[in-house]
């Protein structure tokens, strides 16, 4: 009787780890075990997708976490691509080409703040597009004109784009000021031949000619505006806009709009609706320098905007943007009719939420939010007349 108690027991423990050591309920697979995984960051973008050849551009990776999140790629065919490690958009180094390659495999990393981790297998089908057949499709700008804004003493101008399925070459074609600039014909990079100085001229007009492998050409026409050093004045004109008005006004000539109860003049002009900046730069939001908003950010666009003939532009504040909303309005953007210049996105405003957060107004669904500092959104300044 004693040695069938003891093997009863010994069967009772062989079950019980056995069952203990099989718990994956018949799922998948992880590389985190349960107490991590649930901070991991988890993709939300395909992890196969398929492009016509010729292309650029690939796709964007996404992946969804409660901090900040950066991308990294390796393996096999990482070093064709590249990848913007804030942003997340992917493209090629060279454009794709099926009779070379038809097939590309790399893995994504998603590493948020605090050094969790999730990795995605990508793999990148392209497309065989015929090229000997006749094609008389001209590259599609996306716009006729291209107004672009830089600082004084700024080199690089803008990236022209093109989109066309075969390839694209780009070169200077006219304009009052085609000599002073120059255009790498495989990439679209425009730079200036020599610094720019607002003293000097701080209007360009030129134009770019976009011509591809079968010989269809199309033109965008670019506006460059220089804007004048910090340690540089502009002259401010007398106001003439009445006091006794009230609400929203546009003054089309000036593109402003004046909110006259409170005396403000508010920006829009087409960068208004064009214009992405951060609050602060990536490499100072890394290192915790979360009010160094120096460099190409939202503050110091509007620092250094010049329009109207005034120069002392600012980021509005929360209840100054969140006052420009109208929520009467069934249809987006949510923003007064006065103004011209619009988009159904988010902008900055110069409160902060948090130390590392900045409160934004989202013209698409009439709402505020806080945003990380490091993301970039639209800028839309504003002055006081008084």
């Amino acid at each position: 009787m004693q040695k069938r108690v003891i093997w009863f027991v010994v069967l009772v423990l062989l079950l019980i780890v056995n069952g203990c050591g099989n718990n994956s309920g018949g799922g998948g697979s992880s590389s985190f075990d349960d107490e991590s995984s649930e901070n991991n960051p988890v993709f939300y973008s395909p992890d196969e997708i398929s492009i016509n050849e010729n292309q650029v551009y690939v796709f964007k990776l996404r992946a969804d976490d409660k901090n900040p999140v950066k991308y990294y790629i390796s393996g096999e065919d990482a070093n064709r691509f590249e990848l913007d490690a804030i942003t997340g958009e992917v493209t090629f180094k060279e454009s794709a080409d099926y009779e070379i390659q038809s097939v590309y495999h790399f893995t994504a990393t998603a590493t948020d703040a605090i050094g969790h981790r999730t990795n995605q297998n990508i793999t990148i089908k392209i497309l065989d597009v015929d090229e000997d057949l006749s094609d008389v499709t001209s590259p599609n700008f996306a716009s006729s004109i291209k107004r672009v804004t830089v600082q004084d003493s700024q080199m690089g101008v803008f990236r022209a784009i093109a989109t066309d399925k075969n390839v694209v070459t780009y070169r200077i074609h006219g304009g009052e000021d085609a000599g002073d600039f120059m255009i790498d014909s495989g990439t679209g990079l425009v730079t200036f031949v020599s610094a720019p100085s607002y003293e000097i001229q701080h209007f360009y007009r030129f134009t770019v000619l976009a011509t591809d492998s079968q010989g269809n050409s199309s033109s965008q026409e670019v506006e460059v505006t220089v804007l004048p050093s910090a340690t540089q004045t502009t002259s401010t004109p007398t106001s003439t806009y009445p006091t006794s008005q009230t609400g929203f006004t546009r003054d089309d000539a000036n593109e402003v709009v004046i909110e006259h109860e409170v005396g403000l003049m508010w920006q829009d002009n087409e960068e208004a609706k064009t214009t992405i900046k951060r609050w602060i730069k990536a490499v100072n939001f890394d290192s915790g320098k979360y009010n160094d908003t120096s460099g190409y950010t939202a503050k110091t666009y509007c620092s250094n905007l010049t329009l109207a003939g005034y120069g002392d532009w600012r980021v509005p504040t929360l209840d100054e943007l969140e006052h420009t909303l109208d929520e009467s309005r069934d249809d987006a953007p949510y923003i007064r009719s006065s103004f011209k210049n619009t988009i159904s996105n988010v902008y900055w405003t110069s409160d902060t939420h948090s130390y590392n957060t900045e409160w934004g107004v989202d013209f698409e669904n009439s709402s505020i939010d806080d945003y990380f500092k490091y993301r970039k959104k639209y800028v839309r300044c504003v002055r006081n007349m008084e």
